[in-house]
């Protein structure tokens, strides 16, 4: 007999390379989230302004 819960299971069996798959995406997509914030907000650097920041900080060291 199979148990459910306002018709819905209440527990899901999962693989533990599919579960991490799963937190992966879930934080990519979190990044994504964000970084679509900063372009909104207009918080973003050209590709040339960002070739010399990363130059810099390579020099610096």
């Amino acid at each position: 007999m199979h148990q459910t819960k306002n018709g819905e299971s209440p527990y899901m069996v999962q693989d533990p390379t599919q579960f991490e798959m799963q937190k992966e995406q879930i934080a990519l997509l979190h990044l994504l989230s964000l970084a679509e914030k900063d372009i909104k907000s207009r918080r973003v650097v050209s590709p040339d302004e960002l070739r010399n920041n990363l130059r810099n900080l390579i020099n610096n060291d």
